[in-house]
């Protein structure tokens, strides 16, 4: 169905918007603005835009880019390794959940801002840990998650 359809409801959370749990939708498309984490928001606001405008990448950097999306993937490779678990269809265990969720990410963000400015890269020791580099199951144009 289209989304603009009348008999069409699109639930939007907070979470859909800043990326701060798994997005509820196959497909999200989210402004930098918008993401949560100290990680991801350092990234954004240190980012300088470049001299021209890409039609990929805009204003912002390809290095600026990967490092966004080398820290959300980071982000969902934690989501997926607590489990394949659905909270029931109850609004308070939900919002337990996704809080669990947001709590994660934001343990992750700190964990990575301390491990930079020892100088050390935790995306290796991830992909370690995770035994494969993650850098080969995502395009520079998407980033998808699947249940």
């Amino acid at each position: 169905l289209n989304p603009s359809h009348p008999d069409v409801r699109l639930v939007v959370l907070p979470s859909d918007i800043d990326f701060s749990a798994p997005p509820q939708q196959s497909f999200i498309l989210y402004q930098l603005c918008d993401l949560s984490g100290v990680d991801l928001q350092t990234v954004v606001n240190n980012a300088r835009p470049t001299s021209t405008c890409d039609r990929r990448s805009g204003w912002t950097s390809e290095e600026d880019l990967a490092e966004i999306r080398s820290i959300m993937k980071r982000r969902v490779l934690t989501w997926m390794s607590m489990g394949p678990f659905e909270p029931e269809n109850n609004a308070d265990t939900r919002r337990d959940w996704h809080q669990m969720l947001h709590d994660s990410a934001e343990r992750l963000a700190a964990s990575n801002t301390v491990a930079q400015d020892d100088g050390q890269s935790k995306d290796n020791d991830y992909n370690d840990e995770m035994g494969f580099d993650s850098d080969e199951y995502s395009s520079l144009d998407e980033f998808e998650v699947f249940d």
